[in-house]
């Protein structure tokens, strides 16, 4: 079959495009945090949103992104990023790490390095440090760019590699005006140019994102120009609207599969919290037909329980999501709302790959994934038995960039169903291996973290991390011979693991670190389902201690079993300066105050669930529940109060 052709060979050579095809035409709209319009535009050239007023007023052009990208280029270029030209005329590839918040700004510096010749590594802000350390080490990178909110952190990778014999530069990220009198539209800024020619790029490293790895650590996806022009290529050429991190492989992609369209993309303000609210807020200031919504299912989950967030879903011509799973309950219930869902199924190593769209209007079956078009000439459903299939997909796939098997291909580990009448109709079901997928779409592998509790506690025989689907994860813990009386007095046996727990949660990203609430100790002598090797069979795990594992969601969601505290508003602003005491600890709870943003003041959202799950359990609702969001909704002590007693927080 003949290579598919594209509109560009390079990111570079994209940017170049736009800007010179489209100077005018907007290309961003995206908030920052000062008074003004929301969501403001970026042009091809550069505009964007501000704060909270409206939205959405102003953009960034293509040729406001592409100026904005030079006055990058012409800083990081004097900072000594750059390798000497080898004899064939060309640097060599250098990797140069990104760790800093998500915004427009960090899509804008991935430009700007590709343009330099350089292979960004985009960073999630949820990893560990020494997992930062690890991918740049492993990446070979250079220097690590850092956000002035992680300066400590790059620090400290530093410091990790450096006892390796490894050394790392850190150099503090700058972040230019995007609006303004010093914005790109008005400052005085001098045509930078690129490092390479298109051509010479195509088969270079792009940009390297990351997936959970089979260690523990995250592992580098290496994208070349070609594999990620072939991602962004092949989607609908129509605005979308996205509440995803950057980083993040799906929000990466969507930024470009807008821009290669030639279409404006929103985003929303990373500065603000994703609450329901602000989510539906930021929807309406977008100033131009948006027909397309980006999303993993937790935003979903969360427009979705309000009845106006669902309204803002149905408002969409399409919600298009990836990353984990959409409980069916939740899908059926939104599509029956005139929600149009697509499901998007691919990974980091493959790009997209097959989708639910359809016709929205007669076909409801938005969780049934249809291999059609190009991708059914790639990819392969293998049987596993029992009536699930792996998906693997095949060489000359132009997006794929790994092979794990001989012949070329890319066995995903992804399991699916078959739908009974259409045979080319497939469902996600779980993985082959162990990793976990949260509800957030973030993957957690459980085996670092047990091995950190087993191997280093000696009242602990055993350990299981469960969370598969969740918002958080959980642990189940089998007590060893010398701690099975200890074990009987639950609080006693916590209070002595915690601090190996504490070890485990340092070494893990934010979303995969354990509450106390969240483990069960398990009767001394329980059988463990176990391989002939000694490793736990973790589905027949699951499958065994699923009614505990359900009890302790339960209660730890909605405090079940619990006698509550009927408490005055004065009585419930102590409480919940007591939960956020216990949460945060006690040093930094001490510039806590009743009228602190706890947002702005650093609460994350492990914590502020805990303080939900806190309040759900312990204080007299009624029987009402309270909102998974409803820390960051009403975010400090004051607020909180006052809708519970006032209007009622659920």
């Amino acid at each position: 079959m003949p290579a598919p052709t594209f509109a560009a060979l390079s990111l570079t050579e994209l940017v170049f495009i736009r800007a010179r095809d489209q100077p005018n035409d907007v290309a961003i709209y995206t908030g920052i945090d000062e008074p003004g319009d929301l969501l403001r535009p970026l042009t091809y050239a550069l505009r964007s949103f501000d704060v909270l007023h409206k939205f959405y007023e102003r953009g960034s052009r293509y040729l406001e992104v592409q100026r904005g990208v030079d006055r990058l280029c012409a800083h990081y270029a004097n900072l000594g990023l750059l390798p000497a030209v080898e004899e064939n005329g060309l640097p060599p590839e250098r990797t140069i790490a990104v760790l800093t918040s998500t915004a427009i700004d960090e899509s804008l510096l991935e430009i700007a390095l590709v343009k330099l010749g350089l292979a960004p590594l985009l960073l999630s802000v949820n990893n560990s440090v020494p997992a930062v350390a690890h991918l740049c080490k492993i990446t070979k990178s250079s220097h690590l760019i850092y956000g002035y909110k992680f300066h400590a952190e790059a620090q400290e990778a530093q410091k990790i590699l450096s006892q390796q014999d490894y050394q790392l530069e850190i150099v503090p990220e700058r972040r230019f005006p995007l609006w303004g009198p010093d914005g790109a539209a008005n400052a005085k800024i001098e045509p930078f140019s690129a490092v390479l020619q298109p051509i010479d790029e195509t088969g270079r490293t792009a940009v390297i994102l990351h997936s959970s790895g089979s260690t523990g650590f995250p592992k580098p996806v290496y994208i070349t120009h070609l594999a990620m022009i072939a991602n962004v290529a092949g989607f609908v050429a129509k605005p979308g609207f996205s509440a995803l991190p950057v980083y993040h492989g799906f929000g990466h992609y969507c930024v470009f599969r807008c821009y290669y369209a030639g279409v404006p993309f929103s985003l929303f303000p990373p500065h603000l919290p994703l609450t329901s609210a602000n989510v539906c807020k930021a929807i309406k200031a977008v100033p131009v037909p948006c027909p397309l919504f980006f999303a993993v299912p937790y935003v979903i989950k969360l427009l979705g329980e309000t009845e106006e967030g669902v309204k803002a879903l149905a408002d969409f011509e399409s919600i298009t999501f990836a990353g984990a799973a959409l409980p069916d309950e939740l899908g059926d219930r939104l599509t029956a709302a005139g929600v149009n869902i697509n499901a998007i199924y691919g990974t980091t190593e493959t790009g997209s790959l097959i989708k639910s769209t359809r016709n929205f209007a007669i076909d409801k079956a938005w969780n049934w994934l249809r291999m059609e078009g190009p991708i059914a000439d790639y990819m392969v459903m293998e049987d596993r038995g029992s009536g699930t299939f792996e998906s693997v997909v095949k060489d000359g796939w132009p997006a794929k960039i790994q092979s794990n098997r001989p012949d070329g291909s890319y066995a995903t580990k992804d399991l699916f169903i078959r739908h009974p009448k259409h045979h080319n109709w497939y469902k996600y079901i779980g993985r082959l291996d162990d990793t976990l997928v949260l509800v957030l779409g973030e993957k957690t592998n459980p085996v670092p973290i047990e091995l950190a509790i087993r191997g280093n506690s000696p009242y602990v025989e055993e350990a299981i991390v469960f969370g598969d689907g969740r918002p958080q994860v959980g642990c189940l813990i089998l007590p060893s011979e010398l701690g099975k009386d200890l074990s009987k007095d639950r609080d006693a046996f916590l209070k002595r693991i915690w601090p190996i727990v504490e070890d485990a949660n340092a070494q893990a990203p934010t979303h995969s670190r354990i509450l106390p609430e969240m483990i069960y100790i398990l009767d001394y002598g329980t059988p463990i389902p176990q391989a002939t090797k000694m490793s736990i069979l973790r589905p027949a795990c699951y499958a065994k201690f699923k009614d505990i594992i359900e009890s302790v969601y339960d209660r730890f969601e909605n405090g079940t079993g619990v006698n509550k505290l009927d408490l005055s508003r004065p009585e419930l602003e102590d409480f919940i300066l007591n939960a956020l005491t216990q949460t945060l600890g006690q040093l930094k709870a001490t510039r806590l105050t009743r009228t602190s943003d706890l947002f702005a003041f650093g609460v994350d959202s492990l914590q502020a669930t805990r303080i939900r799950n806190i309040c759900q359990k312990e204080v007299e609702l009624n029987g009402a529940t309270l909102g998974q969001n409803v820390v960051y909704e009403n975010p400090s002590v004051e607020k909180f109060s006052y809708q519970h007693h006032h209007r009622g927080l659920y």
